[in-house]
């Protein structure tokens, strides 16, 4: 089979599939690996072998990509191939020694200098929230855009994720004056959705802060790291905190599932 129709085959399975995120990752990823094949004049599932990925991964190292990139790249390209049940002895491919990994999370001072300009007059009320909804959640970018006014609830001041990256729905909370600052932000707008942002233009919000405040870096996956980490320092069940993260696979749900909304919201605001 020609490997551009199997790529056009296998994102249209995939966009109706996956979350928005998760398709993104493989166009990219599967793209990049068919355009070097294409350069290659390599365009037919029949004249991929072992040797032909040894020659990719030479190629990648020649460029100094790391081995987790070439490991993702290669993945998406197994998947096609099990997406279409062809047998091929790159599915008995090993992936490549890996770095470990080390997530980046803010410091001490360097969350009281970001406190300290949330509190300032320098920062509008929006971008305040967002802030402050990220640190209190840890909910992932594409996820924060997706928060629609409706599923806030104040009485137990949590908010019902339904648009997640694997797409299984489930409950954040987050603290009291986040919900202060909520209801009085609700307040001006009407619409459906909390924020009529896109995820790169909260992007550039950080990258204004991290200039701002001279942070080396800033990004919106560190306050998740960040979360994590007070939660775990300060004693919360790791199951409680893949919860909250939504870390989930079906295994990992099963482990921690009967856990419930009241054991989560005593266990986070002991914490915050």
């Amino acid at each position: 089979m020609k490997l551009q129709e199997m790529q056009n085959r296998f994102f249209d399975y995939a966009k109706i599939t996956f979350a928005e995120g998760t398709f993104k990752f493989y166009k990219s990823h599967l793209n990049y690996i068919i355009c070097y094949f294409n350069n290659n004049e390599i365009y037919d599932s029949e004249q991929i072998n072992l040797s032909v990925i040894n020659n990719f991964i030479l190629y990648e190292k020649s460029k100094k990509v790391s081995n987790a990139t070439i490991n993702k790249r290669i993945l998406v390209f197994k998947l096609m191939f099990k997406y279409f049940k062809i047998e091929n002895e790159i599915l008995t491919f090993k992936k490549l020694k890996e770095e470990k990994n080390t997530f980046s999370a803010l410091t001490n001072e360097e969350l009281n200098r970001l406190n300290n300009y949330l509190n300032s007059d320098l920062i509008s009320i929006q971008n305040k929230l967002i802030i402050m909804l990220l640190i209190d959640t840890g909910v992932r970018l594409s996820e924060i855009v997706g928060i629609k006014v409706k599923n806030i609830n104040f009485l137990n001041n949590t908010i019902y994720l339904d648009i997640t990256k694997g797409k299984k729905c489930r409950i954040v909370p987050f603290t009291d004056s986040t919900a202060f600052l909520l209801k009085k932000y609700i307040k001006t707008i009407n619409s459906e959705r909390l924020f009529k942002l896109t995820t790169s233009g909260i992007g550039s919000l950080f990258c204004r802060i991290q200039k701002k405040l001279g942070f080396n870096k800033f990004h919106p996956h560190m306050l998740r790291h960040t979360l994590c980490s007070k939660l775990h320092n300060n004693g919360v069940s790791i199951l409680i905190i893949q919860r909250i993260m939504g870390h989930s696979n079906v295994s990992t749900t099963q482990r921690y599932a009967h856990f419930d909304l009241d054991n989560i919201l005593h266990a986070y605001h002991s914490v915050m």
